[in-house]
């Protein structure tokens, strides 16, 4: 999830969680403390907690490659059905 109104950004004591131009919610890893806030306000149970790096974690919509010029995250690309989608939804 990358939310309009992310709960888990104005949640984030540490500053680790921002909202890219392009919409997607990155948490960043060398900002995160571990506190798990951010865990505990995501609506969706879209963020965890990574036990082994002691850090919150979550789908960065595979930011490196749409800053390299892919048009969709590897999942959306890679599905065959097309069931996963990515960009704004029509209403």
């Amino acid at each position: 999830m990358h939310c309009a109104n992310a709960p888990c950004i104005s949640n984030c004591k540490d500053e680790a969680i921002y909202r890219r131009e392009d919409g997607l919610v990155i948490i960043d890893p060398q900002k995160c403390t571990g506190c798990g806030d951010c865990v505990d306000a995501c609506p969706y149970g879209a963020i965890y907690f990574n036990e082994e790096l002691s850090i919150a974690q979550k789908c960065t919509g595979c930011a490196h490659l749409i800053d390299q010029g892919w048009k969709e995250p590897r999942c959306a690309d890679a599905c065959p059905t097309g069931a996963i989608r990515f960009g704004e939804e029509e209403a």
